[in-house]
């Protein structure tokens, strides 16, 4: 249950922001010429967003299992 908890937390957590939302981000940060792109980021962002949420469920839920069968 650890490795799996550490495994959703990297790579669900850290790697979908760091790959997912920054860069979606940092588009959006170009002022009046970002605005076009508003309505794509709102969706693309939700997604990763929910995709975030759910790999921090399942890490809680992983180490929480490994802490109550130690």
């Amino acid at each position: 249950p650890v490795v799996i908890g550490g495994v959703a937390y990297v790579f669900g957590v850290v790697g979908v922001t760091m790959v997912g939302n920054v860069p979606m981000n940092k588009r959006l940060d170009h002022g009046d010429a970002a605005a076009p792109y508003w309505p794509t980021y709102q969706r693309g962002w939700t997604l990763w967003n929910h995709l975030r949420t759910a790999a921090n469920v399942l890490a809680a839920a992983s180490f929480a299992w490994a802490a109550v069968n130690v």
